[in-house]
């Protein structure tokens, strides 16, 4: 096996693994599909500077992984891009709450229980849930940071190592036949 086909399988594991831990963390876009995130995990292997491999995806996966603390997730430049003069944050977690199954069952609860209609009740939600993330922030769920650090660099490293002292022993072996 070549360093080239140890590597290309590395990346083709590990963007699997990104993508299955992001599901197995119940990270999913309506109804378990994939989500947006684990789409967007791509790999690519160049050879123009040497080998080369690059991990690509949304760059929003950090708050995912290691979660955000406390505070206004806009700048003050963006306020009123949203309607009403709503942070663009809630309005992007209101679209979240129409489209994700749970969040619009729980928005339909909240509708008939308060007697509201539901899109006031599902504005209502992603104020509430705007608001808990702006006061509390929240935690991450370290999806990208388990998979990284579950030694499987070390063990890229030792099969590549392995790889070019069989390569090299192999030149060695040719040229000393010569």
């Amino acid at each position: 096996m070549s360093v080239n086909s140890i590597v290309e399988q590395f990346a083709i594991k590990l963007v699997s693994d990104l993508r299955k831990s992001l599901k197995d963390k119940n990270v999913t876009y309506g109804g378990g599909q994939e989500s947006r995130l684990a789409a967007s995990i791509k790999y690519k292997i160049s050879y123009s500077k040497g080998l080369t491999m690059d991990i690509s995806m949304n760059d929003y996966y950090k708050f995912v992984d290691q979660g955000r603390g406390p505070g206004p997730a806009w700048s003050q430049k963006k306020r009123g891009q949203g309607s009403n003069n709503e942070s663009p944050f809630s309005s992007k977690i209101l679209k979240w709450v129409k489209k994700d199954p749970k969040q619009e069952g729980m928005a339909k609860k909240f509708a008939q229980e308060k007697k509201m209609p539901f899109n006031k009740a599902a504005k209502t939600l992603a104020f509430l849930i705007y608001r808990k993330i702006r006061k509390e922030g929240y935690k991450g769920n370290y999806f990208f940071t388990n998979i990284i650090n579950d030694g499987r660099q070390e063990l890229l490293a030792k099969q590549i190592r392995e790889e070019y002292g069989k390569e090299i022993k192999n030149n060695l072996d040719k040229w000393q036949s010569q």
